[in-house]
């Protein structure tokens, strides 16, 4: 466990290299081996907090690469060479961000990490998109329960769930409609 964790933190640290190098090709090579595997290694990383901080961070870098969002330069990576996204990467991302029975919590990096890896993917799938906005509504759901008066917790703050309703629609909208793959002429 210990060398498959250092093994993920020398492979995060390579791929953070990569996309600060000089030579674009670097990292568009990066993310054309790891993007095809990364479901799979969010997977089996889900139930160890421990590996999740570099795999998170991995995902966040591979897919953001790979979406466009950080090319060399602001140059989007669809101008270096179209990478493909595995249809698995949007469930597995959101199983993450959900968590489930055998998942640890995950710790807060690794949380914005796969937060702004979804919000990518969102940018670019339709897909995507619907299961941001659906995971915020889950957790928004989630979250009045917890702070319902008449619930366990005994929550009474009115502003709360003002609070909340406001998160659910700056989230909602925060997730842009994804562009287009080709211009219409």
């Amino acid at each position: 466990a210990v060398q498959r964790l250092a093994l993920l933190h020398v492979v995060e640290a390579a791929v953070y290299l990569a996309a600060k190098e000089d030579d674009p090709n670097i990292m568009q090579e990066a993310a054309a081996g790891l993007v095809p595997r990364l479901p799979r290694l969010l997977d089996l990383s889900a139930s160890d907090a421990a590996s999740m901080g570099p795999v998170a961070s991995l995902a966040k870098l591979l897919i953001e690469h790979a979406c466009g969002d950080r090319g060399h330069g602001g140059e989007a990576a669809e101008s270096q060479g179209f990478i493909a996204l595995p249809r698995a990467l949007v469930p597995a991302v959101r199983r993450v961000l959900r968590g489930g029975s055998g998942q640890q919590p995950l710790p807060s990096r690794a949380m914005l990490a796969m937060a702004d890896a979804l919000l990518a993917l969102a940018r670019r799938s339709r897909e995507a998109q619907a299961s941001a906005v659906e995971l915020v509504r889950e957790l928004r759901q989630a979250l009045e329960a917890a702070l319902d008066p008449s619930g366990p917790a005994g929550a009474s703050d009115r502003c709360t769930h003002e609070c909340l309703a406001a998160a659910h629609a700056a989230a909602s909208a925060a997730v842009a409609p994804p562009a287009a793959p080709f211009a219409r002429g």
